[in-house]
């Protein structure tokens, strides 16, 4: 008997040691287990986080995450203490998995942020069986020997300087690929023949095309937009494949053709110079352009976007391939003026003449201040300036221009140019790169090669080379068409320079954030960034560290606070992660606290919170709440932002209270609508008798009135009123008059309520007849209570066809993410708040960004303007001056066959009501027909 237990413990240790072993085993595909129960603290004791938690696989295998907890994880590569970017994080809720493929032979090691005691390690093996090699890992595939890839530089030539840097980029990534090739063993390697365009379309085609005779399909590059249009024809033509670390001209984003570009389309780029325009205040533009693709392509985007915004663009000055010679301009003189006998003109002297005409035109009639220069140009820029520097009126204005001159040391470097740029302020933007695990490496070698910081196009020529050489292992083959196939996916999961290589639909980077540039006392200073994802222009010096805002909701007690909260605690994860994406360094912790649904709870945690040195708190939810709290507010130049308070008196203009939601001044007339459209002639409301409920119940009035309605004088109760047997004998008395006047059938309650009382006024009024013959109408606050479909009160509710509004959910772009979340966690549907709360920590957030700093006054003065162009979980968070949602839709909700059902939308705009059958729609146009 004793033997018993031995033998189970040997055959348990047995298991053990195979599935330990299986686990480590080589592998093309495996799956890891988030476990149930792994956000809970302890797991990590039992190996119980990660089912397996280590596991082995092939080089070029699949390694898929699936989450069976009950929460959201995170998968995030390195450790708590050293998180990296060797493969890009992702958020997974409950029953969603996660894939990704790895090439490296090496160890990863990944962990889960949001549960640090959530770690494991996968094991990347080179030489195993794959696609591309049989079981004893020999080649299957026709990679053997030297594999060559063309490469189109511009080693001379305008575009030289940047040129220079991408090929020095291209070579570290081909030697660290063959370093990866021999360690896999794959027997073959991978060698770049170049080519110099000379900066010049026709050499760039007369390159391609020697390039193709010799058997290259595949080519790096070329650098230059304007070399690309004039190749691509070709290239189409041809089935090649052409990756340019790059070009960015808007006209060369299409889909399915044969150029992909690993850096944004300018049109990018255009959107952040439209704001920086937009920033200082410009009104008229005058560009300066080089008439090739790029030019012409940069110039139209940003006239465009300019123009859009209500800017004047000038006709300017296009110039071809050198100074144009058919005009003479004299200094500061007139067009056409004889400059026969004027000695040593500077090169782009007739340009910089007409250009000094355009913008004195300008000038004339808008003032200095409000003109800018836009220039589009290479390194023929530095005679352009010294052109431009003979004109007194064109150092007088702000210049701007185009990505390409970003950070270029020809324009510090000599005094007249230095001095020049710095006088007029010389800004521009140039995309950002995202740092990924190789970038220091990189970094470093090129920076001892160049002698100089490298610029963006180093690294994204050094993943160029990476993404050509996986996407020939991937596809085991060196045809354009079949790695055409496999980029996008290669690209998707490869973090090599930079953290992110995904492309978008037309094949170019899909990551588009920029850095601003100013030349500032003879040198490039960085001066902010923006952001294309959340159009937002964010301050160069930023908080350090960790900034906390508060978060006030009624948890104890109430489902609605709780998933409030957990909301914003979403919100907090997910802008942190967009932090790390456009590499700022501070991060954002929501401090939650529970007001019990207690004004003076309330007003005791904004204190303690205000005395910790947070100034801005996200609640309270509740109005009467939101009035306590808001008097402190005021007094200590604090910020409010509630996702949920109504009260029409906390509408006021400048104060420090904001709120993501239309007040009650909005829901009143949308009340007052569906009374006229039900037919009802007299109202008897029964209210809560604070800041929440006076004031809804005023404006119902207010506007039922004004349609011809009669409004009776109701009953107003006490907010810790448990016992409503009088106020509901008071209601019966006065509907049973009103009945007798207009008939039953004309006669409506509202009820402006929360749900524990509306339970006890519903439980009290389901005795008197009276009161379950005529109709109720509810307040926001009870479209969709569970209170009115249990089963004690579900007969009422039918009975009287209970109808509420609620403001309709605006889905933006972040609602499926939000409602799947709070959906999985609560195990119900969530409600329209949810989506508020998410977008209030966003909204402080990149308020914050925007200034660079965390303190309440600087948020409160740009937070209208942050909210305007937000799209987050709703779709728009425009604001009023008061500081509360401008306009919103309203959903009509009822009981029907047991449940909450959507029957109808009212529109603040038109004041218009769409009345449906049971969710059923009658048709888009205004119905009139009894809810």
């Amino acid at each position: 008997m004793r033997s018993a237990p031995y033998l189970l413990v040997l055959l348990v240790a047995v298991a053990g040691v195979a599935m330990w072993s299986d686990s480590l085993a080589d592998h093309a595909e495996v799956t890891i287990s988030i476990r149930d129960g792994a956000n809970q603290l302890g797991c990590e004791q039992y190996d119980a986080c990660y089912s397996p938690s280590a596991v082995s696989l092939d080089a070029g295998g699949e390694v898929i995450w699936s989450n069976d907890d009950s929460v959201t994880h995170v998968i995030a590569s390195g450790t708590p203490e050293n998180g990296d970017t060797r493969f890009a994080q992702a958020t997974l809720e409950p029953g969603q998995t996660y894939s990704l493929r790895l090439h490296d032979p090496g160890t990863y090691p990944f962990y889960d942020p949001d549960h640090p005691w959530m770690t494991g390690m996968i094991t990347v093996q080179g030489g195993a069986a794959d696609d591309h090699h049989d079981g004893d890992g020999q080649p299957v595939s026709p990679l053997h020997g030297t594999v060559v890839v063309g490469a189109l530089h511009a080693i001379t030539g305008e575009l030289s300087d940047i040129g220079g840097e991408a090929r020095v980029g291209a070579k570290l990534a081909v030697s660290d690929f063959n370093e990866y090739l021999e360690e896999q063993g794959a027997g073959w390697r991978l060698e770049i023949v170049e080519e110099d365009t000379a900066t010049d379309p026709d050499t760039a085609l007369e390159k391609i095309e020697s390039l193709h005779q010799r058997g290259i399909g595949i080519l790096l590059g070329p650098p230059a937009s304007a070399s690309a249009v004039n190749i691509k024809e070709y290239a189409d033509s041809q089935g090649l494949l052409l990756l340019s670390c790059c070009s960015a001209a808007p006209s060369l984003s299409i889909a399915d053709d044969s150029i992909y570009r690993l850096v944004p389309d300018s049109a990018n780029q255009a959107i952040a110079l439209g704001k920086l325009l937009e920033l200082n205040g410009i009104e008229v533009l005058v560009p300066i352009w080089r008439g090739d693709a790029y030019g012409d392509g940069m110039r139209a985007a940003v006239a465009e976007i300019f123009e859009a915004a209500g800017g004047v663009v000038s006709n300017g000055v296009q110039y071809g391939d050198g100074p144009s010679p058919s005009m003479t301009v004299p200094l500061d003189g007139d067009v056409g003026a004889d400059t026969t006998d004027a000695p040593d003109l500077p090169a782009y002297h007739n340009e910089a003449g007409l250009l000094a005409e355009h913008v004195r035109e300008a000038v004339d009639r808008h003032g200095a201040n409000k003109v800018a220069v836009l220039a589009v140009s290479f390194d023929e820029m530095t005679e352009i300036v010294l052109a431009a520097s003979q004109h007194d009126i064109l150092d007088d204005i702000l210049w701007f221009g185009s990505g390409s001159l970003a950070n270029a040391p020809y324009l510090v470097e000599g005094e007249a140019i230095s001095d020049f740029m710095g006088t007029v302020n010389f800004t521009t933007a140039s995309s950002m790169v995202s740092p990924g695990y190789r970038f220091d490496n990189v970094t470093d070698r090129a920076l001892e090669i160049i002698g100089r910081t490298p610029n963006l196009f180093t690294y994204s020529a050094y993943d160029s080379v990476w993404l050509v050489g996986k996407s020939i292992m991937e596809a085991g083959s060196t045809e354009p068409a079949a790695v055409r196939e496999v980029l996008p996916e290669v690209a998707a999961s490869y973090s090599g320079a930079m953290s992110s290589t995904q492309l978008d639909e037309a094949g170019d980077l899909l990551l588009a954030n920029y850095r601003i540039w100013t030349i500032v006392n003879g040198t490039w200073v960085e001066t902010g960034k923006y952001s294309a994802e959340r159009d937002l222009l964010v301050a160069a010096v930023q908080p350090t560290g960790e900034v906390r805002i508060g978060a006030l909701y009624p948890v104890t007690g109430s489902t609605k606070g709780a998933e409030n909260r957990e909301a914003a605690l979403l919100g907090a994860r997910d802008f942190n992660a967009f932090l790390s994406s456009i590499n700022v360094d501070w991060r954002l912790s929501i401090i939650p606290e529970d007001t019990i649904s207690n004004p003076f709870t309330a007003l005791v945690k904004a204190r303690e919170m205000h005395q910790d040195g947070i100034d801005i708190i996200i609640g309270p939810q509740l109005s009467i709440n939101v009035e306590r709290v808001g008097r402190y507010v005021n007094q200590n130049s604090m910020m409010l932002l509630s996702c949920c308070s109504t009260a029409p008196s906390l509408a006021v203009p400048g104060d420090g209270i904001f709120r993501l939601i239309p007040d009650d001044s909005k829901q009143g007339v949308a009340v007052g609508r569906l009374l006229e459209s039900a037919g009802i002639k007299a109202m008897v409301s029964i209210w809560r008798g604070d800041v929440y409920g006076d004031g809804l119940r005023a404006a119902t009035a207010e506007s039922f009135e004004s349609r011809g309605g009669i409004v009776g004088d109701g009953v107003r109760y006490g907010i810790a009123e448990t016992d409503f047997t009088e106020e509901v004998a008071a209601l019966a008395d006065e509907v049973r008059a009103m009945v007798n006047e207009y008939g039953v059938d004309k006669v409506a309650v509202f009820a402006a309520s929360f749900g524990e009382g509306a339970k006890k006024i519903a439980e009290t009024s389901s005795t008197v007849d009276i009161l379950t013959d005529v109709r109720w109408f509810g307040s926001e606050a009870l479209a969709k209570t569970p209170v009115l479909t249990e089963e004690a009160l579900l007969d009422l509710a039918h009975s009287v066809r209970f109808t509420a509004l609620q403001v309709a959910d605006n889905p933006g772009y972040s609602y499926e993410r939000v409602h799947q979340h709070i959906s999985d966690t609560f195990g119900q549907e969530p409600t329209s708040h949810v989506y508020r709360s998410y977008d209030a920590v966003w909204l402080v957030g990149l308020s914050i960004l925007h200034t660079g700093m965390a303190d309440a006054t600087a948020v409160k003065s740009v937070f209208h303007d942050v909210a305007s162009g937000y799209n987050g979980a709703q779709d728009s968070t425009v604001l009023n001056e008061a500081g509360d949602l401008a306009s919103a839709d309203y959903a009509v909700w009822q009981v029907v066959d047991g449940e909450w059902k959507e029957i109808g939308r009212y529109s603040l705009l038109d004041d218009s009501l769409a009345i449906h059958d049971h969710g059923q729609s009658s048709g888009d146009h205004e119905v009139d027909r009894d809810p």
